[in-house]
């Protein structure tokens, strides 16, 4: 087998691996499920150029290479959401704009890249890939002012006078139906203090609203 050929099947069963493998998070779960959907982004960048370096099996010319990496890629985006629910991760529409999003990032700087490169197309590139990446990252940085928030305050559970609080208090509910689901929201009436207050509304087939606290990282001892 030649290093060619050995350098692509470790990138493609690195790729499943990190891809397709479930992975348990024990704290904080829904900030660090924020990030890895934000990883796409550089993950699929990365990986348009390694197999733009890597020129599978070495058929594709040298001109046609960027735009075969591009095309593949943006393939193994979507062929992975529709994977990842039978190997026990879950499927996620975010996680795959993400992706498409490492995918247009690759695309911007290797494609007709032997053109000269002027400042405003340069500029261009460089403003849409900062736009991306933040578009990315900001559900990663709503779930972690939630947990600063959290840091901040505790021991105190919740005043719900801060928008953040409803990062770290979450509906629950059985399967995906609206039935059998409890929806949070905020409220002025009854606070305890302040002027805010958690409001929960669960569908009348439901008896119940239940509610989760999300306290990760809290040590009570003392």
């Amino acid at each position: 087998m030649t290093p060619r050929l050995l350098l692509l099947a470790f990138g493609l069963v690195l790729t499943g691996a990190l891809l397709l493998i479930p992975v348990d998070w024990k704290r904080n779960p829904i900030f660090w499920q924020r990030v890895m959907g934000a990883v796409h982004l550089p993950f699929f960048a990365m990986f348009v150029w390694f197999l733009n370096a890597a020129n599978p099996l070495g058929l594709v010319l040298r001109n046609q290479r960027a735009a075969f990496a591009v095309g593949i890629a943006g393939a193994c985006v979507i062929g992975t959401e529709l994977l990842q629910p039978l190997t026990g991760r879950q499927e996620s529409l975010i996680d795959l704009r993400n992706g498409v999003f490492g995918v247009i990032v690759a695309a911007l700087f290797l494609l007709r890249r032997q053109e000269a490169q002027s400042v405003l197309r340069l500029a261009t590139k460089l403003s849409l890939t900062v736009m991306m990446c933040g578009i990315a990252l900001y559900p990663s940085w709503l779930e972690y002012r939630g947990i600063l928030w959290r840091l901040k305050n505790f021991p105190l559970l919740g005043d719900f006078e801060s928008p953040d609080e409803l990062r770290i208090w979450v509906d629950t509910g059985v399967g995906d139906s609206d039935v059998f689901r409890t929806f949070i929201e905020p409220s002025s009436k009854y606070a305890a203090r302040g002027e805010g207050s958690l409001r929960l509304k669960a569908h009348p087939v439901w008896l119940w609203a239940t509610v989760r606290f999300l306290a990760s990282d809290q040590d009570w001892r003392g």
